[in-house]
């Protein structure tokens, strides 16, 4: 191993162990501060400038414990939230989506199972569609489901459009396109 990469190497150590700052460490090895950053980057370490000595980043911790936005915490403390983020997941704390979703999974599922939309599901309980989507998909329930609630829905269409409804009053009661009414039906044909 080459001189520098020995150097190298013990700097990193150095900033992994995090007991000294950057410029301690560059002092002890005679560069700059902005070297030592340098070289931990270039090994793929992450310093995030000694966090724990960071004033706010014992409140911030608590701030997330107590369940408050990671956003939030950053506006309130003066940090950026990308810094935030760090913090909280150094300490392997749940993102605020994953704490939603956990506490909303099984609700999402037995309204799923009722027959309701992930349109519906996210009216009911204002939430974002895109959140009902990811939550069925962890929890492996969605392409079943969704095929059997288009079925269903597949069915009334046809009985609906039977009993005289046009593609338009079809289109409005299912929320769905005109297009789609008509795939639905010409499908029957086929």
């Amino acid at each position: 191993m080459k001189r520098n990469e020995e150097r190298d190497e013990k700097i990193v150590n150095a900033v992994k162990m995090q007991d000294k700052t950057l410029e301690e460490i560059g002092e002890e090895y005679g560069i700059s501060r902005e070297r030592v950053r340098q070289i931990a980057s270039a090994k793929s370490v992450k310093s995030h400038m000694n966090a724990k000595k960071n004033p706010f980043y014992q409140q911030a911790i608590e701030m997330k414990k107590q369940g408050m936005a990671e956003k939030d915490i950053a506006m309130q403390i003066g940090a950026t939230y990308g810094t935030v983020r760090r913090w909280c997941r150094a300490e392997r704390l749940s993102s605020v989506s994953t704490i939603k979703r956990e506490k909303h999974e099984d609700e999402i599922l037995n309204l799923r199972k009722q027959g309701l939309t992930q349109k519906k599901i996210a009216e009911k309980l204002d939430l974002g569609q895109s959140f009902i989507s990811k939550c069925l998909i962890r929890l492996g329930n969605r392409t079943k489901i969704a095929r059997e609630e288009a079925a269903v829905r597949d069915e009334k269409i046809k009985q609906d459009h039977t009993a005289g409804m046009t593609y338009k009053q079809l289109a409005a009661k299912y929320d769905t396109g005109e297009a789609n009414i008509g795939r639905i039906l010409h499908k029957e044909n086929k």
